[in-house]
């Protein structure tokens, strides 16, 4: 590597202290293409990244069904347990990937704050982040990635198509840049930046568009609907019982009219009012139930569309009509297992590309084997569940089993030595005879070893007690149980 690819590697292109003028960039230019007017910015939302991005970020920020969602869909990929596999069994390999597992470990800055950073993607269509690489005395490792608004980058070539979209005739398909009217000291006009330095995450990206196809873009018109109402909502509540008129004179005089007005809001806001004699007032009661038609259109509407574009099917009223909720519920969480599964597999491809990749190339060069940062992103089975049929398949099948795969598959760890050795609480010697001997016979019945089982479980000969009778039909119906002893 020449000494001038070393310096641009280790040095922070865009600093925060040069980036001060155009954080804001988009926020600036959105009130310039009517905030008020959701049909121009829908438009915006279509062809025009930059500003789309200070739209998407209030509505997270204004939306509290938007926020939920997305905190959700993030949570469940962050909390999955996540490793590194080497490439392969060889010592060389397993080597590299304990090297990069302590480097995210121990040397990379709050890894776990830069994975829910880097899960903007999803929702905005591309997250962007410049890596800050740093040496140690035995190693090159990433420090941190500190992520940077994505209205100050481009993906179009120079000139008329810095500012082209998708639906435009120049797609934003190119190399990374920053975008035209962001001047950074030392960067020329336009000019590609080394996306060897810069963690790039775009988010299913269509005909190659690199913005991506955010989230957010198709929940605008439900969260825009939903904010016109509350505040249609609020101004009803202000009117209180309905409208009050107060009536004067025609041709009475502009301050005669103002005094009218001013009784009538008297009326409205104040629980005791003095007023002339000549205003006649009258309360026109509102006739609809806006109430329930809010609730409707707020929560039953655009509630429930905007959870369902972030974390599919939702278990509302819509979708009991099928069935009861318990079978919701598991329809429910194999939907949510399947938009998780996305989400990791996306995270997982980025994290390879931009992160683990440059660790193996800077530190062990080109041809070495690169490990895999994975997520555990499937579900486990019920630890329960495969007990159970482990004791089924010992018992009633007669099947011989592995110690090893049922310590690996119950996650049971082998005893050290004979002092951290357990023993088994039902590992009593068997009766002569088998079970059926035990239970005195195939007819059920405890037989001549009633009285012994009675006094081995302390229960008086002859109890019949609803405790009592409980135990004798366990002793009856009882699986034999699995010895996980060495001997």
């Amino acid at each position: 590597m020449s000494q001038e690819k070393d310096i641009e590697l280790f040095t922070e292109i865009l600093a925060s202290d040069k980036l001060g003028s155009f954080q804001n960039f988009s926020t600036f230019m959105s009130s310039a293409y009517g905030a008020n007017d959701p049909s121009a910015i829908w438009e915006q939302l279509k062809f025009n990244p930059w500003i789309a991005m200070a739209i998407y970020w209030d509505m997270e920020e204004k939306d509290a069904a938007i926020y939920s969602a997305i905190d959700t869909r993030k949570n469940n990929v962050l909390s999955k347990t996540r490793n590194i596999i080497p490439a392969s069994e060889k010592r060389q390999d397993k080597k590299i990937a304990a090297f990069v597992e302590e480097s995210l470990e121990a040397y990379f800055i709050d890894f776990e704050s830069f994975l829910h950073e880097a899960l903007d993607a999803p929702f905005k269509g591309v997250s962007i982040g410049e890596t800050i690489f740093a040496e140690g005395s035995d190693r090159i490792y990433i420090k941190e990635v500190k992520f940077k608004p994505q209205h100050l980058f481009s993906f179009g070539e120079t000139g008329i198509a810095g500012f082209s979209t998708q639906s435009m005739m120049y797609p934003q398909t190119g190399p990374l840049q920053l975008r035209q009217g962001v001047n950074i000291e030392n960067m020329p006009l336009g000019g590609e930046l080394p996306e060897d330095k810069f963690f790039v995450f775009s988010f299913r990206p269509k005909y190659g568009n690199r913005w991506g196809d955010p989230i957010d873009r198709k929940a605008f018109w439900q969260s825009w609907i939903k904010r016109a109402s509350t505040k249609e909502w609020l101004r009803y509540i202000e009117k209180g019982s309905g409208v009050v008129i107060a009536r004067y004179n025609d041709g009475a005089a502009e301050k005669e009219m103002q005094d009218a007005q001013s009784a009538a809001a008297a009326v409205q806001e104040e629980s005791a009012v003095a007023i002339p004699k000549k205003f006649i007032l009258e309360v026109h009661e509102m006739v609809r139930n806006i109430g329930s038609s809010h609730k409707e259109l707020v929560d039953d509407f655009c509630n429930s569309e905007i959870s369902r574009i972030y974390l599919g099917q939702t278990l509302t009223s819509r979708g009991s009509d099928g069935g009861g909720s318990r079978a919701l519920g598991e329809v429910h969480e194999r939907v949510s297992d399947k938009i998780s599964e996305t989400d990791c597999k996306a995270l997982m491809q980025a994290v390879n590309k931009h992160i683990i990749k440059p660790l193996v190339l800077l530190n062990f060069g080109p041809d070495a084997a690169r490990p895999d940062w994975i997520i555990e992103y499937e579900s486990k089975e019920d630890l329960d569940s495969k007990a159970k049929r482990y004791a089924v398949i010992h018992k009633d099948l007669g099947m011989d089993l592995s110690k090893q795969q049922i310590r690996d598959d119950l996650e049971i760890e082998e005893p050290t030595n004979d002092e951290d050795k357990l023993e088994a609480a039902l590992s009593s010697p068997p009766y002569e005879g088998g079970v059926d001997a035990a239970l005195g016979g195939r007819g059920g019945s405890l037989g001549d070893n009633k009285a012994e089982f009675a006094e081995k479980k302390k229960i008086p000969p002859g109890s019949a007690s609803p405790s009592n009778l409980r135990m004798e039909r366990f002793m009856r119906y009882r699986p034999s149980m699995i010895e996980f002893s060495d001997d």
